[in-house]
């Protein structure tokens, strides 16, 4: 077995017979001080692998997910993909990606912009929602605060697939809807961070962020078409009754957007509740 590292890749070469993960531990820790959002375990050279050593996998997992950061497999020989996912416990929590690309984009995707600790204002960047009219509204209040702002963004992650999973046309699209964002943001005279979460349930996975990015207000607003909108009840219903901090629910104009073409990317409404498959 050689394993091999640079950049924010750890190549694996040969057969892995055995749980390896101590021996690639140290490497991978000094690649994620340079990648704090993640790196890539690149299987290309693999040949064939046995269930003690796909444990390797679930002890990486484990270790990067308890770091906040990912860990994504990628160009895995099929066979050896198959022998993985035969794994009790390690083939449902493997996220593989085809190519170092797909994993590279889908690690930038996570990376965050966020300081650890300083309370923020967050508004949540959904499709449906007036977010220009909420950063307005940050604007207005960020008189004599020194709150920063953050737009987060959550794409939520079928439980068929592993949460770290490469999902390339949502990461797309939450890339573009952040971007579009951040430069309204920019020219409301905010400096914005953006941060991208992946989640099971959106109202759940909202208030886990607003408690891990410490928010001290929540601003959401929408026209006034989409207050009986189900979907939207019931994420304002979890806000109100389950946040620890502030939140400010404000009714947009009925015509207003949430963020332009971009947002047609991405939907809150019936492609949310879509089932998602395994490759």
């Amino acid at each position: 077995m050689i394993i091999y590292a640079k950049d924010d890749i750890v190549a694996l070469t040969g057969a892995l017979t055995k749980n390896e993960w101590l021996s690639i531990k140290a490497a991978a820790n000094l690649l994620l001080r340079e990648h704090p959002e993640g790196i890539i375990v690149d299987c290309e050279g693999l040949e064939n692998v046995t269930e003690d050593g796909a444990r390797t996998f679930l002890n990486a997992l484990r270790d990067t997910q308890s770091a906040d950061a990912r860990i994504v497999v990628a160009n895995v020989p099929r066979a050896v993909q198959e022998t993985i996912q035969e794994v009790p416990g390690v083939r449902s929590r493997v996220p593989f990606a085809a190519s170092l690309e797909e994993a590279r984009a889908s690690l930038k995707s996570s990376a965050s912009q966020v300081v650890d600790g300083q309370q923020c204002v967050m508004v949540p960047v959904l499709e449906g929602l007036d977010t220009s009219r909420a950063i307005e509204i940050a604007s207005d209040l960020s008189r004599g605060s020194d709150a920063p702002l953050l737009l987060l963004y959550c794409i939520e992650v079928g439980r068929a697939l592993p949460i770290g999973a490469p999902l390339p046309e949502q990461e797309a699209a939450a890339a573009a809807l952040l971007d579009e964002a951040a430069a309204q943001a920019a020219r409301a005279g905010l400096a914005a961070s953006t941060h991208v979460a992946r989640v099971r349930e959106l109202g759940d996975g909202l208030l886990h962020e607003i408690v891990k990015h410490n928010a001290s207000l929540v601003i959401i607003s929408v026209g006034a078409e989409r207050f009986a909108d189900p979907v939207f009840a019931g994420l304002v219903d979890i806000l109100l009754t389950r946040s620890p901090g502030n939140v400010l629910i404000a009714r947009g104009q009925p015509e207003e957007g949430a963020l332009g073409e971009a947002s047609a990317a991405a939907k809150l409404g019936d492609d949310r509740r879509q089932r998602q498959s395994p490759r």
